[in-house]
């Protein structure tokens, strides 16, 4: 049965318990980004990751699997670019990283012809977008696929078997079985500091599904360390900043007791060092207590109630953060021009936006009247 699926309607695939449909939809999202799919190549091959383009990968949202390895597995395919060397050929070239995501190691491995048919069923897909651009079939040059199987579960691994290794060949004939080379790496035998030097802000997201099982302390202080790594992306991505605080979120939420919910979304409030991002964890964390719920999800509506026990806390801090600063303004002006105009420091002190406020800091000292403030 062919298997080449849309991945469009996600809620009505055949993949599985719901738990495991949440984290397979988690995780393709979080490798639909170019950083994350870097760090995650680079995690089993540093001299692959370097020679691809990733800024320049295109996600195909389909998947090549057939329905029985479906149930276990979730794919994900990438047209990645390789990055032309010097000298190099002059024609664009680019590579299909195919990733698959298995969380359990069953009692029946996975088995190599399954990952041969995905490849054949994806060099067919390939064939047929080249003809669509109107190629001759003389003219068409597939892509190659680059397999990675990443392996989440706790549970003893071992890796994918060759194709070699499974039908009865002499040694005559082995030049007739298909080759089917394969990267691998299971995320319970990587150590922290690999994660992070593949790449620290997705890296903190793999720790965390790392130690979804810890004990309640242990998980609340790895969450609130992994939540301070991300402080980095506030100022440069914010965007990915989002993605990756939702993901962690999202995993405290779906592998954790109902009773640690509160305390978690606490633990993520206190550590986001931005305050305007610190707000905005309680609408995150609400967002994905009402999805838990549409979904039948018991522990959403936990979820919802652990998010009202800390959103004034989160409020609180923004509000605090500003006023601080707010305070900080009217003492360096009161230092640099004197007494201030009537009403001026009240006004000052009502204003809540931290990025005025940074931009008047900022301005007053370089400025020589106090008119210059632009504060009327």
């Amino acid at each position: 049965m062919t298997a080449e699926v849309e991945l469009e309607g996600e809620g009505a695939e055949p993949w599985g318990k719901r738990l495991r449909t949440l984290l397979d939809r988690e995780l393709r999202e979080l490798l639909a980004l170019p950083s994350n799919l870097a760090g995650l190549v680079r995690l089993v091959s540093r001299q692959v990751a370097a020679g691809l383009d990733f800024d320049r990968m295109e996600v195909v949202p389909l998947s090549f699997l057939d329905v029985e390895l479906r149930e276990r597995v979730v794919d994900a395919l990438a047209r990645v670019p390789v990055r032309r060397e010097r000298g190099g050929e002059a024609h664009e070239a680019e590579v299909l990283v195919y990733i698959l995501v298995e969380h359990e190691a069953a009692e029946k491995p996975l088995f190599p012809e399954g990952l041969l048919a995905a490849e054949s069923r994806i060099y067919a897909w390939d064939r047929r977008q080249q003809e669509a651009t109107g190629l001759a079939a003389g003219q068409i040059r597939l892509h190659v696929v680059v397999p990675i199987l990443f392996y989440t579960g706790a549970r003893s691994w071992r890796p994918l078997p060759t194709m070699l290794d499974v039908v009865a060949c002499p040694r005559l004939f082995e030049g007739f079985v298909p080759r089917n080379d394969l990267l691998a790496v299971s995320l319970q035998e990587t150590p922290e500091e690999a994660l992070a030097e593949a790449d620290r802000f997705f890296g903190a997201v793999l720790r965390l599904l790392q130690a979804r099982g810890a004990d309640a302390d242990s998980y609340r202080e790895l969450l609130g360390r992994m939540i301070r790594v991300l402080d980095e992306l506030v100022a440069v991505d914010q965007a990915r900043w989002h993605k990756l605080a939702g993901s962690m979120l999202s995993l405290s939420l779906f592998f954790r007791a109902s009773e640690e919910h509160a305390r978690l979304v606490d633990v993520v409030v206190t550590n986001v060092g931005n305050a305007e991002r610190a707000a905005e964890v309680p609408v995150m964390a609400k967002t994905i207590a009402e999805s838990l719920l549409e979904q039948g999800w018991k522990s959403g509506e936990a979820a919802g109630k652990a998010v009202g026990k800390v959103e004034g806390k989160a409020e609180g801090k923004a509000e605090g953060k500003a006023e601080g600063k707010a305070e900080t303004l009217v003492r360096l002006l009161g230092r640099k021009f004197g007494p201030l105009p009537a009403g001026l420091a009240e006004r000052i002190r009502l204003v809540r936006d931290e990025g005025r406020l940074d931009a008047w800091l900022d301005l007053v000292l370089t400025v020589e009247r106090l008119e210059e403030m632009g504060l009327a």
